[in-house]
């Protein structure tokens, strides 16, 4: 992890805090994650993250897990990789909740520093993933998941079999949905 990457509690903190109201309101979450070892309470937490900013990104989400879940089978993904790879296709957005909404929300085309930040999600969602031990391996491939197999993904410019393979299935899943 290089110093660019390390994002500032107070930063997040202050961006949730904007964001409690809101994220009360869109308490309704469209798909259920299963088999997730964490409490039905810190699986809510998570989920609520996830829904704070699009009452949409429910079914985004299910339909990014179902896709990545068909590409698994295809590949006759060994069963605890399949776990985390539906963990991180459920969770990939979970760092868009650290993106103020000024930035996410704008009408217009981002500038080279909103894009910069935007970038950042996928480190932010890590960093969140981690902290609950068993999504440590889901953690990894969200933080994969915008990598590109030609190397002009972020945020580490990986490319090919340097990408987890969870994260390259993940990846071609998301813009299909949206």
């Amino acid at each position: 992890m290089v110093e660019e990457d390390r994002v500032d509690v107070g930063e997040i903190d202050e961006v949730l805090d904007v964001d409690r109201a809101r994220a009360l309101r869109l308490m309704r979450v469209e798909f259920v994650v299963t088999t997730i070892t964490l409490s039905p309470q810190e699986r809510h937490v998570l989920l609520q993250i996830l829904s704070q900013r699009n009452p949409e990104l429910g079914t985004h989400l299910d339909e990014v897990t179902q896709l990545c879940e068909a590409v698994g089978q295809a590949l006759a993904v060994p069963e605890d990789q399949m776990n985390h790879l539906l963990h991180a296709a459920a969770l990939h957005d979970v760092g868009k909740a650290a993106i103020p909404e000024a930035i996410l929300d704008k009408a217009g085309p981002l500038d080279d520093d909103e894009w910069a930040y935007i970038r950042r999600h996928t480190i932010m969602g890590e960093r969140i993933l981690a902290a609950a031990p068993a999504l440590a391996p889901a953690a990894k491939l969200v933080r994969s998941s915008h990598e590109r197999v030609d190397g002009r993904g972020y945020p580490d410019d990986l490319a090919g079999d340097q990408i987890p393979l969870g994260a390259r299935i993940i990846a071609p899943a998301t813009p299909t949905t949206r």
